[in-house]
């Protein structure tokens, strides 16, 4: 359940650009050490949603971080480019905008 004044970001993982690179098993890591450091450091809780084969953009592979503010979640960005360069060029997705079109 997300905490109330919370900020919350999906980070699209760019499977169609990258098909070799294995962004969950990275971002994960051995028994989930690596994820549970960077929800360490950063202080967002962090998780892999979605699907690979997903029909729709928003159901698509993404990295859900939802810290208490702006400054954490964007601490746990900068922490996951760092680890994964080439997620940078996935989209990142406000999760406030979830009204449909």
């Amino acid at each position: 359940s997300a905490m109330s004044g919370s900020v919350t970001r999906k980070l699209y993982l760019p499977i169609q650009q990258h098909p070799g690179t294995n962004f969950v098993g990275v971002i994960i890591g051995p028994r989930g050490s690596t994820m549970r450091r960077l929800q360490e450091s950063s202080g967002c809780s962090l998780a892999v949603r979605g699907s690979r084969e997903a029909s729709s953009a928003e159901d698509q592979l993404h990295v859900l971080i939802t810290g208490a503010n702006e400054d954490a979640v964007e601490t746990a960005l900068a922490s996951l480019a760092q680890l994964v360069p080439e997620l940078m060029s996935g989209r990142v997705g406000d999760d406030e905008q979830e009204e449909e079109s």
